[in-house]
C-alpha cells in the first residue's frame, strides 16, 4: 500500500468520491477556466498534460507553473485518515455518515515542496484550485486538506473558488483549530485554550493559545485574528513580541521548539491582564 501520510510541508488535498471513477482530465482545462478566470489569465496557467503517466490511476501535469499529481484510488480513504479531520471540524454525525458513504478518493498534490511563505500560499492556491475543479468533474462528497487535516463537505469546499481566484488565503480550508479546557482559576473560573493545525507550511510554526478565563468563542475569534494577520503580514511575530487586545489585555508571543506535539515548532500566545488603574 502506498504511504499517503501527508507531508506537513507539501500541499495535498483528498477528495472523497461516491463512486470509483477516473477523473475526466480532458474536461479539466475548460472547467478550470470557467471557475478561475483570474488564475487562467496568468502565464503558464493552461493545464499541460504532456507529462501524463501511462497508468490510468496516476496523472502528472503542469498547472500555473506547478507540477501537479492526481492519484485516483479505487478504495475509500483509511478510517484513520478521515476520522480526526471530521472530529476536528465539529460537524458531528452527519459528517461521519457522509464519509461512510464514500467508495473511492483522489489525491491532489504537488511534486515540489514550497521554499518560502509566499511560495507555500501559491502552492496551496493552485492545489486547492485543481481540487475544486476536479470536484466539479467527479462525484465528490467531501474534501480533506492534508497539512491541516481539515474536513469540509464538498459544497463548502467548492464555494471557496472565488476567494482562491482572487488570491485570498482560504484560511478555513487550510487551517484547523482544536479547542480544550484548562484548569480552573483560583476564583473558580473555567479556562479555555486552543491550537492550530496546518500553519507549519506557511509560517514554520503552529499557534497555541494558553488556557485563559475567556469564553471559547472569544478564544476562536482571537486565534482567527492572529492567523489572518500572519497571512497578510507574513511570519513577522517574533519571540517576546506583544499584541494589544484592549486597554486591559494584551497577548505575549513565545517561540517554542515544541509543546504537546513532538517536533512541531509552536508560537505560544499568552493573554496578559494589564493594570487599568496604575
Amino acid at each position: 500500500m502506498t504511504d499517503q501520510t501527508p507531508n506537513p510541508h507539501r500541499m495535498m488535498c483528498y477528495l472523497a468520491l461516491a463512486s470509483t471513477v477516473a477523473p475526466p482530465l480532458q474536461a479539466f482545462d475548460a472547467k478550470f477556466k470557467e471557475l478561475f478566470p483570474n488564475l487562467s489569465a496568468i502565464p503558464a496557467a493552461e493545464a499541460d498534460f504532456a507529462a501524463r503517466a501511462t497508468a490510468q490511476t496516476l496523472n502528472l501535469f503542469s498547472l500555473c507553473g506547478l507540477q501537479i499529481v492526481v492519484l485516483s484510488v479505487a478504495a475509500p480513504l483509511p478510517f484513520e485518515e478521515w476520522d480526526f479531520p471530521v472530529r476536528q471540524s465539529m460537524l458531528g454525525e452527519p459528517a461521519h455518515k457522509l464519509m461512510q458513504q464514500h467508495a473511492a478518493h483522489l489525491v491532489v498534490t504537488t511534486i515540489a515542496e514550497p521554499s518560502s511563505p509566499d511560495e507555500a500560499q501559491h502552492h496551496a492556491q493552485i492545489v486547492t484550485a485543481a481540487a475544486i475543479t476536479l470536484a466539479h468533474l467527479t462525484p465528490a462528497l467531501a474534501a480533506i486538506w492534508g497539512p491541516g487535516r481539515c474536513f469540509n463537505p464538498i459544497d463548502r469546499f467548492a464555494a471557496a473558488a472565488r476567494e482562491i481566484d482572487a488570491g485570498q488565503p482560504a484560511i478555513t480550508l487550510w487551517t484547523g483549530m482544536l479547542f480544550g479546557m484548562g484548569k480552573s482559576t483560583a476564583d473558580g473560573l473555567q479556562t479555555n485554550g486552543a491550537m492550530t493545525t496546518g500553519l507549519v507550511p506557511f509560517f514554520g510554526r503552529e499557534i497555541e493559545i494558553e488556557p485563559a478565563a475567556i469564553p471559547m468563542m472569544t478564544i476562536a475569534q482571537r486565534l482567527m485574528g492572529v492567523i489572518q494577520y500572519l497571512f497578510m503580514q507574513g511570519p513577522v511575530l517574533k519571540d517576546g513580541d506583544t499584541l494589544g487586545i484592549s486597554e486591559t489585555e494584551r497577548i505575549r508571543v513565545a517561540h517554542l521548539a515544541e509543546t504537546v506535539r513532538p517536533g512541531v515548532p509552536v508560537m505560544k500566545l499568552a493573554v496578559e491582564v494589564l493594570n487599568a488603574n496604575p
